[in-house]
């Protein structure tokens, strides 16, 4: 796991920080707030019933989408993916999924 307290601890003992925040507890302090906002925004799924899910993903991987088969769909991670990145997903894994389910 993360820990902020150890990861600032070992930076400040290898004479390392991060420009623009102290050593220390500010160090602390940046680290929690930045792992807090990616837990909260960074843990969405798009979860699509499919089936034959291991076909949509082997589609998807084509257009360099990585998803995971499920039993019963598909599960594409968003964590942490840039809002320029996200575009055309949808429409991606329509067709993919059109391609493979004979739509």
């Amino acid at each position: 796991t993360f820990n902020p307290y150890d990861i600032a601890d070992n930076i400040k003992k290898q004479g390392g920080y991060v420009p623009g925040i102290r050593p220390g507890k500010p160090t602390v302090e940046y680290f929690t707030k930045i792992m807090n906002r990616l837990t909260l925004f960074g843990g969405f799924f798009l979860a699509v019933p499919a089936a034959d899910p291991q076909a949509v993903c082997n589609k998807l991987y084509d257009d360099l989408i990585f998803a995971v088969p499920l039993k019963m769909g598909v599960r594409v991670a968003a964590c942490c993916v840039s809002e320029e990145k996200m575009h055309g997903v949808a429409a991606k894994v329509l067709k993919a999924m059109q391609a493979v389910e004979n739509w």
